[in-house]
C-alpha cells in the first residue's frame, strides 16, 4: 500500500521526489478545488485563485532528505512562491501582494487575483502558465512544462532526478528513488533491488537481466563471449553460422558460392584475375566490358579506379568515361570534383572550384558563396534559404524546432487557430484515472477506457476492475460482475465459490494446479502446495545426467551418470558421469585414447590446420597448447609455427620447432670472376651466388620456402650474356681501399655481399670507362608500362638510351608465416656529382610483382623520400664531396631541398654527411658520389612466389660506371603490416 501512495504521489509533479505523502486538506487548497480550473490566460474577474501545490505532509516527517524546499513543521513549503510562507515560514504576504523570490510584491488591486499578474491587459496567472511561468511573457520551451511558477520538465508517470525524467520502477541508478543505485550483481525490477530476473534461463549480467541461453556475449554464464563464427545455443557456443547457406572455414562464416578464399569448398582459393560466382573461379565477367579487376567483375569504361584496365585509377580531378580519364565536363558551369561533374555554379561543397566549400551561414550563388538571402525574412540555413517565419523545423532563427502541436506564426511557436489550447497544463489524476487526451477517466470501471485510453470493452461486456469482461453466455454475480463460472477461479461452478490456493477452474470444477504449482500430496482440495521451482521431482526417483558440452556424450572417456530425487523434492548432483578432460596436461604420444572427447585421439588433432599434429611435430597446435613462445611472448597465429617454417631472428619464437630460438640460417657463397656468361648454365650459376652473398640461403624446394631460381642477364635483345658481364659482378668479403688496400666497407650480415655494375668490377676497383655491352638496352617492361619516360628529379634531364645493361633476376617463394622482406644496398656513381641533372643519370631499379597490396604500379620498390628512384639525382648520396654555393639558385637540381647552407648546396639530409672516405671501397681515385647502407622494405603475401630484380645501367652513353652492392636479404614474420619504402639502415632521419 505505501509503494502504490508513493507513485500516485509522484505522478503530481511536486517540485522534488516525495516519498509516503498526502495532501493537506487545509481550507485554501479546498477553495482552489472549488473554484474550479484556470485556463492558463487569466481570469477577466480577478478572481483567479489557482494555488500552488507545494504543500505535502508528510507520514514520516518532514525533513531535508524528502524535502528540496523548506520543512514548516511537518509539511514541505515553497518560501520562494507561497504568499502564506514567502520567504520563511509562516511569513504571509499582505492582501494586495503576491510572493515572488521569496519576497512579497505589491500588485494593483482590483485588477488581479491571488498568484496572478498584469501582463499587458490581462491578469494571468504565473504558476502554471506555460507563456508567463513566474513571471510576464517567461515561456517554457524545449519541450518543459510550468510546474508551481518554474518551468520543468512534464515528467508524467516517471520521478525527476538531477533535472531528467527517470524510471524509478526500472532505472538501476534510480531504483525506487533518486540516487539509489543497484549493485552491479542485481537489477532494479518495481522499484526495489533484486537478483531475481522475471523470466527463466535469465541472469543478471552488468546489472540487466540476460538470457544466457541464447546470448553471444554471456553464453552460459555472464562474460562467456562466443567467437564470431560460433552461436550460444542452449547456454553452450556451437559451431553454427547464422546463414544457413554459409559454411565455417578458417574459424569465420563463409559463402562457398561467393567467397574469394573459399571458393566451391574451404580449401580452393580463386587466384588474382579470378573470381568466385556459383562456387566456381571464372576469369570471364558475364557482362561485356567488364574486367576481373581484385576479383571482382569490374565495368573498366566508368569506374574511377579502374580506367580502361585493371588498376588504373583516375585523379580526383579526373572521372573515367569510355575508359578514359579525363577532366572536363560537357556541360557550362560543371568541373569534375570526387570523380564526378558537379555544377560549381551552385554546389555548397564545390563553390567556384573544386573542395572550395561554403561556410554553414552560406550557400552558393554564380559560383560564389553568400551569405545573405534576397527575400525579406529568409536566413541561410543549412545551405539553403528558408522562410523563418513560417518554417517550423527553422522558427525565428536556425535549428529552432517547434515543438509537437505547434506551428511556426511570424517567427514564433504557436499553438493553431483550431487548438488554442495545444500547451495549456494538463490536470492531474487521481489514483485509478488515466490522462486520456485531456480528461482524466476511470480506467477501472470506465467500459470506453478500460485499463488503458485506448480499450473499449464491446457492446456485450463490462469494465471490472479494468479489465473487460464478455457477459455473453457468463453469470452475472451479486457484486454485478460478469464471470464465466467454467474458468473463474474465484468464482467456479457457482459465484463465489473460490478454488484452494493454486487450483485453477478447468469446466467448473476446481480440478488441476494452476501453471508452474505441483499438488505435492496428491489431494487437490487443499491446494497445489510448491512451484515448480520448490518441487523437482519424487523423492527416491531417479534419471540419467550429463553436463557436458553437446557432442561429447558417449565419445571417448565421456559417459553420463545417474541423479536422484532427495526427500526435499531437489534432484542430486550427477554421480559417475565422465566429463572432457585435458588431454595436453597428461598427454601420451603412444596411448590410443581420447581424454577431451572430441573424436579424435588425443595428440593428432589438427587444431591450428597447418598440416601437422601436435604428436607429428607441431610444437604450436593452437594457442592452448604451444610451446614455441619464449619468456613473456605469446602465439597469435600457431598456424605460422611449425616444423620447416621459416625462423623469424627476432621475435622470441621457436617458429620451426626445432627447440631453438631466433636462430639465423647463414650460408657460403663463391664465385669465379670473369665466368663467361654467355651461357645460360654460367648465368644461372652466378645467379645462386649473387644470391647467397646477399643472405638468401634456403632453397625453396627442400625447405618450402626460399630461392626458387637466380639468373644474371643483359637487357639486351638476343645477347642476354658474354664473358666480358662476368667481370662485372662478384662476390665481396668486403671491399678495400683500391681493391686492395685496408678494408672500407664490411658486410652487413653473413660473410659476403652481392656486387653488380656497368663495368669491371671483379676486384672492387670499379673502372670508370667502358663497359661490356656496347649496345642498346630495352627498359624492362613492367616500369616503361607505367612511365613512358625514365623518373628522375623534377626539372632535371633524362633519356631512354640504356647501355651497359645488368640484371640479377631472383625467382622467390615466400614463407607462409611471412608478411614482408627487406635487403640493405649501396649506389655508387662517377657521374656524381658532374652530371647530376643531367640525361647522362645512370640507375639502379628494384622491381617486385609480388600481388601484396602496397607494391607500387610499376614494381619500383626504392626510391628516396620525395619519390626519387636510385639514380644519379637521389637525395640518399650522403658519401661524397660538397657542392660549393653562394646562393640558392647555384644548387638548381630539386633534390637539393635545402638550398645553400653555408656555402653548400644540402639535400634534406645535410650536405655529403659521410664524407668521402667510403668512395675508396668503390674507387682508387676516392671520386665520385654514394649512397649510405639503405634499407628497403616490402610487403608479401604468404607462401606466394613472385620475382625480384635488381637492374643496373649507364643511362645516354657507356662511360663513367655505377655500380651497386647488395647485402642482409631477410623475411618479416612479426610486427604490423609492412609497407615500401627505403630509408638509412643505421635509423637516421
Amino acid at each position: 500500500m505505501k509503494l502504490l501512495k508513493l507513485w500516485i504521489c509522484l505522478a503530481m509533479l511536486a517540485p522534488v521526489a516525495m516519498a509516503g505523502c498526502t495532501n493537506e486538506s487545509d481550507n485554501q487548497n479546498q477553495n482552489a478545488d472549488n473554484n474550479g480550473q484556470n485556463d492558463g490566460n487569466g481570469s477577466q474577474n480577478g478572481g483567479s485563485t489557482d494555488e500552488p501545490k507545494d504543500e505535502y505532509r508528510y507520514e514520516t516527517g518532514c525533513n531535508a532528505e524528502n524535502c528540496a524546499a523548506t520543512c514548516c513543521g511537518d509539511v514541505c513549503r515553497d518560501t520562494t512562491s507561497n504568499a502564506d510562507h514567502c520567504g520563511a515560514c509562516n511569513h504571509a504576504c499582505g492582501e494586495n501582494e503576491i510572493c515572488q523570490n521569496s519576497e512579497c510584491v505589491e500588485v494593483q488591486t482590483n485588477q488581479c487575483g491571488k498568484n496572478e499578474m498584469k501582463c499587458g491587459d490581462s491578469c494571468v496567472t504565473v504558476v502554471k502558465n506555460n507563456e508567463h511561468c513566474g513571471a510576464c511573457n517567461n515561456a517554457c520551451t524545449d519541450g518543459t512544462t510550468c510546474v508551481w511558477r518554474s518551468c520543468e520538465i512534464d515528467c508524467g508517470d516517471q520521478i525527476r532526478c538531477d533535472g531528467q525524467c527517470v524510471d524509478a520502477l526500472n532505472d538501476r541508478n534510480n531504483c525506487g528513488k533518486c540516487g539509489k543505485t543497484c549493485a552491479d550483481n542485481k537489477v532494479c525490477a518495481n522499484g526495489s533491488c533484486t537478483d531475481k530476473c522475471p523470466e527463466a534461463g535469465q541472469m543478471v549480467c552488468g546489472g540487466a537481466c540476460i538470457d544466457v541461453l541464447t546470448d553471444n556475449q554471456n553464453c552460459g554464464e555472464c562474460g562467456n563471449v562466443c567467437q564470431s563464427h560460433r552461436t550460444c545455443i542452449d547456454g553452450v557456443c556451437q559451431d553454427v553460422c547464422a546463414d544457413p547457406n554459409q559454411v565455417i572455414c578458417d574459424s569465420v562464416c563463409s559463402d562457398l558460392m561467393t567467397d574469394n578464399a573459399h571458393c566451391g569448398d574451404c580449401s580452393t582459393p580463386c587466384v588474382d584475375g579470378f573470381y568466385c560466382t556459383n562456387g566456381a573461379c571464372i576469369d570471364t565477367c558475364p557482362v561485356e566490358g567488364q574486367k576481373v579487376c581484385n576479383q571482382a567483375c569490374t565495368d573498366v569504361a566508368s569506374n574511377n579506379d579502374h580506367c580502361g584496365e585493371c588498376g588504373i585509377a583516375c585523379n580526383d580531378n579526373q572521372r573515367c568515361e569510355a575508359g578514359v580519364c579525363v577532366e572536363t565536363c560537357e556541360t557550362e558551369g560543371h568541373l569534375v570534383c570526387e570523380h564526378t561533374c558537379m555544377d560549381v555554379t551552385a554546389n555548397n561543397a564545390h563553390c567556384g572550384a573544386c573542395g572550395n566549400a561554403c561556410a554553414d551561414n552560406q550557400y552558393c550563388s554564380g559560383s560564389t558563396c553568400i551569405d545573405t538571402c534576397e527575400t525579406e525574412g529568409q536566413k541561410v540555413c543549412g545551405h539553403t534559404c528558408i522562410d523563418v517565419l513560417a518554417d517550423n523545423s527553422n522558427c525565428g532563427n536556425c535549428g529552432n524546432i517547434c515543438d509537437d502541436g505547434l506551428i511556426c506564426k511570424d517567427g514564433a511557436c504557436v499553438c493553431p487557430e483550431d487548438n488554442p489550447f495545444c500547451n495549456a497544463v494538463k490536470p492531474t489524476c487521481k489514483a485509478n484515472e488515466m490522462l486520456c487526451g485531456t480528461a482524466c477517466v476511470d480506467i477501472i470501471s470506465s467500459s470506453e477506457h478500460c485499463g488503458n485510453c485506448t480499450t473499449q470493452c464491446s457492446e456485450t461486456g463490462m469494465c471490472f476492475e479494468g479489465t473487460c469482461l464478455d457477459c455473453t453466455d457468463k453469470t452475472t454475480c451479486p457484486d454485478g460482475s460478469c464471470r464465466d463460472l467454467q474458468t473463474d477461479a474465484q468464482n467456479c461452478g457457482e459465484c463465489g465459490n473460490v478454488c484452494p490456493s493454486h487450483v485453477a477452474c478447468v469446466g467448473g470444477t476446481c480440478s488441476v494446479c494452476e501453471e508452474n504449482y505441483v499438488d505435492v500430496d496428491g489431494d487437490i482440495t487443499n491446494g497445489c502446495e510448491k512451484t515448480t521451482a520448490e518441487y523437482e521431482c519424487k523423492a527416491g526417483e531417479t534419471k540419467s545426467c550429463y553436463f557436458g558440452p553437446a557432442g561429447t556424450q558417449g565419445v571417448g572417456i565421456c559417459k553420463a551418470g545417474t541423479m536422484t530425487c532427495t526427500a526435499d523434492n531437489h534432484w542430486s548432483e550427477c554421480i559417475g558421469q565422465q566429463l572432457p578432460m585435458d588431454a595436453y596436461a597428461q598427454l601420451d604420444c603412444n596411448a590410443n585414447r581420447d581424454l577431451d572427447c572430441d573424436g579424435k585421439r588425443d595428440g593428432y588433432e589438427d587444431f591450428d590446420g597447418d598440416g601437422i599434429t601436435h604428436c607429428g611435430g607441431d610444437c604450436c597446435d593452437s594457442t592452448n597448447h604451444c610451446t614455441a613462445a619464449g619468456a613473456g611472448k605469446t602465439v597469435d597465429h600457431p598456424e605460422y609455427v611449425r616444423p620447416g617454417f621459416y625462423e623469424d631472428p627476432a621475435n622470441g619464437i621457436d617458429d620451426n620447432c626445432n627447440n631453438q630460438t631466433d636462430e639465423k640460417t647463414t650460408c657460403t657463397a663463391s664465385y669465379t670472376h670473369g665466368t663467361n656468361l654467355s651461357t645460360a648454365a654460367n648465368r644461372d650459376s652466378a645467379g645462386k651466388a649473387l644470391a647467397k652473398a646477399m643472405d638468401i640461403c634456403d632453397d625453396a624446394k627442400t625447405q618450402g620456402y626460399g630461392l626458387v631460381s637466380a639468373t644474371v642477364q643483359s637487357l639486351v635483345t638476343g645477347t642476354p650474356g658474354n664473358a666480358d658481364m662476368g667481370y662485372a659482378i662478384n662476390v665481396f668479403p668486403s671491399l678495400k681501399k683500391g681493391g686492395t688496400g685496408s678494408v672500407v666497407i664490411s658486410p652487413q650480415a653473413g660473410s659476403s655481399f652481392a656486387g653488380i655494375a656497368t663495368g669491371n668490377f671483379y676486384n672492387g676497383n670499379l673502372s670508370d670507362d667502358g663497359g661490356f655491352l656496347y649496345v642498346n638496352g630495352t627498359i624492362p617492361a613492367q616500369y616503361t608500362k607505367v612511365h613512358s619516360t625514365l623518373q628522375t628529379a623534377p626539372g632535371c634531364g633524362t633519356d631512354s638510351e640504356i647501355n651497359d645493361t645488368l640484371n640479377l633476376s631472383l625467382r622467390l617463394k615466400a614463407p607462409v608465416n611471412a608478411k614482408g622482406f627487406k635487403f640493405d644496398f649501396r649506389f655508387y656513381s662517377y657521374e656524381y656529382p658532374s652530371y647530376i641533372c643531367s640525361q647522362f643519370n645512370d640507375f639502379f631499379l628494384a622491381l617486385t610483382d609480388s600481388k601484396a597490396t602496397g607494391i607500387p604500379k610499376d614494381g619500383n620498390i626504392a626510391f628516396d623520400k620525395t619519390g626519387n628512384p636510385v639514380s644519379v639525382n637521389n637525395a640518399f648520396f650522403t658519401a661524397c664531396a660538397p657542392i660549393s654555393c653562394s646562393k640558392d639558385s647555384n644548387c638548381k637540381t630539386a633534390i637539393y631541398t635545402e638550398g645553400c647552407v653555408s656555402g653548400k648546396c644540402s639535400t634534406a639530409y645535410g650536405a655529403c654527411p659521410d664524407g668521402t672516405a667510403d668512395l675508396y671501397g668503390f674507387s682508387s681515385y676516392g671520386n665520385g658520389g654514394a649512397t649510405a647502407w639503405l634499407t628497403t622494405t616490402a610487403p608479401v603475401l604468404p607462401g606466394e612466389e613472385f620475382n625480384l630484380n635488381f637492374y643496373i645501367w649507364d643511362t645516354g652513353d657507356n662511360y663513367l660506371n655505377s655500380a651497386a652492392i647488395i647485402d642482409n636479404f631477410r623475411w618479416i614474420t612479426s610486427g604490423g603490416s609492412v609497407s615500401v619504402g627505403t630509408d638509412f639502415s643505421d635509423g637516421r632521419i
